[in-house]
């Protein structure tokens, strides 16, 4: 009978850690979220695996986003499946929107039972004074959860094909004293520029595109030289020096930092 009656405490103990139940913004404030886990995974044919996470760092708020894929096939979805993954920092809006979007729901206890099968999603809360119990998170509607779901897709990047807007062929060398005499620009190296704002030669990736332009001591007219850059900023001085004007190596760019594509 003292076996029987241990065992029933044991279980009315469970039962009460299981049932027990906290809502999200009057139980668990904002304040005390640190970690946030949603993850999907399906493991059948077409297989795929998605995770988002919200969580707190040194004071401030990130989402990091990781899509695996393995299309006509199964699972289990490994990193050499990856398609996508990325950590941004959040604004302040960004941070109260993810709040606004799991306010209301509620965190219980999580079971020591293995998964159903299924894809999922799980959801889970990390908060101050959880105590390693209470992390179980459901949210308050199904329209709370397919509206978080748009928000992270909002918040990931976005596989976008890059292509060139524009190409920029070299100029003829027969015509390049004619143009340079006239003031006209001289293409030196055939460039593009690209639909996501950077630009790119056939062998480097810049994000800037620099016209340079001013002076040199004794010239009867001003230069113009145009550079593709990895550096927001290059002077005058560097730029004319870089473009062949120096004797140091030291005051030449290595390609992967800029290269002069045209000038006048």
């Amino acid at each position: 009978m003292m076996l029987i009656g241990c065992g029933n405490g044991e279980n009315t103990e469970k039962v009460s850690l299981l049932s027990k139940m906290y809502v999200v913004g009057t139980d668990i404030q904002m304040d005390d979220i640190n970690d946030f886990y949603y993850t999907e995974e399906n493991i059948n044919y077409d297989a795929y695996y998605q995770r988002y996470r919200f969580y707190v760092e040194d004071g401030k708020h990130f989402f990091f986003n990781e899509t695996r894929e393995r299309k006509d096939d199964y699972g289990p979805c490994t990193e050499q499946d990856t398609t996508q993954i990325g950590t941004i920092e959040l604004t302040d809006d960004q941070w109260k929107q993810f709040c606004n979007l799991v306010s209301g729901g509620t965190v219980k206890a999580r079971e020591e039972s293995a998964d159903s099968g299924d894809s999922g999603p799980w959801l889970y809360l990390y908060w101050t004074n959880d105590k390693s119990k209470y992390q179980k998170f459901s949210f308050a509607s199904y329209g709370d959860e397919k509206a978080f779901e748009e928000f992270c897709l909002s918040l990931a990047p976005k596989d976008e094909t890059i292509t060139v807007i524009e190409t920029y062929e070299a100029t003829d060398p027969e015509l390049t004293e004619e143009n340079l005499a006239s003031g006209e620009f001289v293409t030196l190296v055939r460039y593009y520029e690209m639909s996501d704002g950077t630009w790119s030669t056939d062998d480097h990736n810049y994000k800037y595109r620099l016209e340079i332009s001013g002076r040199m001591s004794g010239a009867a007219k001003d230069s113009t030289f145009v550079y593709l850059s990895n550096i927001y900023s290059i002077s005058f001085e560097r730029a004319y020096m870089a473009a062949g004007l120096s004797s140091s190596m030291d005051d030449y760019f290595d390609p992967e930092e800029a290269v002069l594509v045209e000038m006048k």
